[in-house]
């Protein structure tokens, strides 16, 4: 049982009738299907996008990703002589991750087009989302390698459609946070008034403090190691009216007048919107600190680290969590 399991998990890559022999053997969860499936396959990719493109930005693949004549051509070295701050290693990392995220972005546009009103698994193109492994796997292997010939110029008029895209992505993942917010506190509330179960009210408790703990811990160390020189100004700004921003929103959702509108709003929406604001707050003052600030290589390190771990976990929960409101709209 467990070698049918092992084999077909790992065979799931390249087939559709893999993954459902895990399923008829019972080792998937009884309410397991193609679908869901599906959303953790697709998640793995982003998953797997995400590490590669974190290791290109390290400082051995860099050096040796500036080896390769594509990524550190006439139009990189003349854009490094014309900024004083950047360095042939660093752009060949960030060059190598644009590619990545370039073809994953193709990839998903691409199957996006191909799937469009696409409403049940019954569809007779929903075997291009829930199949087709190996010839998807081969088309993101193919257009990865070829985007390395392609010239650099296109990656950096393509950064700019990136920061359209992120601007989006963010408004739609604050959307998707709330939402999740609200399903999260109905139903620990819901049990907690069935049982009368102090489990679920201890869990939304503590739930809340350690999303607030969490949000100072990342508020003092954004003024520890951006905002803390003379020269720090905007960072300063920007943590503070972040800070503000999140005192104000607390303090608004537990008004008399939005209690009553809705009265399981409270402090966890709150602390959920305070987190995801703060991270962005430490993404946008890292990448300023890569333009302009010199952290150390303890800081680097630090500041690395929360920003992929973060980067990760609200990619992957916006992935899993639309899938699973397009899964029940199926439904």
């Amino acid at each position: 049982m467990i070698g049918i399991c092992s084999a077909s998990n790992l065979a799931c890559c390249v087939g559709r009738a893999a993954c459902s022999l895990c399923c008829r053997v019972r080792c998937c969860p009884a309410k397991s299907n193609a679908s869901t499936v599906t959303r953790l396959v697709y998640a793995f990719i982003l998953l797997i996008g995400s590490i590669v493109s974190w290791v290109m930005l390290s400082d051995w693949a860099s050096n040796e990703l500036a080896k390769v004549p594509a990524l550190v051509d006439s139009f990189v070295r003349a854009h490094c002589l014309t900024d004083g701050g950047c360095s042939l290693h660093s752009m060949a990392g960030v060059m190598g991750v644009y590619r990545v995220f370039f073809v994953l972005a193709l990839f998903f546009a691409l199957l996006a087009v191909l799937t469009f009103r696409v409403r049940s698994s019954k569809d007779p193109r929903a075997g291009i989302q829930n199949g087709w492994w190996l010839p998807k796997t081969l088309f993101i292997v193919g257009l990865l390698v070829g985007s390395f010939f392609m010239p650099n110029s296109v990656f950096f008029d393509w950064g700019y459609l990136g920061l359209v895209g992120a601007f989006l992505f963010i408004l739609v993942q604050l959307v998707l946070l709330v939402d999740f917010a609200h399903e999260w506190c109905d139903k620990w509330v819901a049990k907690w008034e069935e049982t009368e179960s102090k489990i679920y009210q201890v869990g939304l408790l503590g739930s809340t403090a350690l999303l607030y703990a969490l949000t100072i811990v990342l508020t003092v160390l954004l003024f520890v190691y951006f905002a803390a020189g003379s020269d720090c100004r905007l960072n300063k700004f920007f943590v503070g009216f972040n800070l503000a921003l999140c005192i104000v929103l607390s303090v608004i959702s537990v008004l008399p007048a939005v209690q009553q509108a809705n009265p399981r709003s409270g402090l966890l929406q709150a602390s959920v919107v305070s987190i995801y604001m703060t991270y962005l707050t430490w993404s946008g003052s890292l990448q300023r600190a890569r333009l302009g600030l010199r952290l150390g290589r303890f800081e680097r390190r630090v500041e690395q680290h929360i920003h992929c771990a973060g980067r990760n976990l609200h990619l992957h929960h916006s992935h899993l969590l639309v899938g699973s409101l397009c899964h029940a709209s199926e439904r």
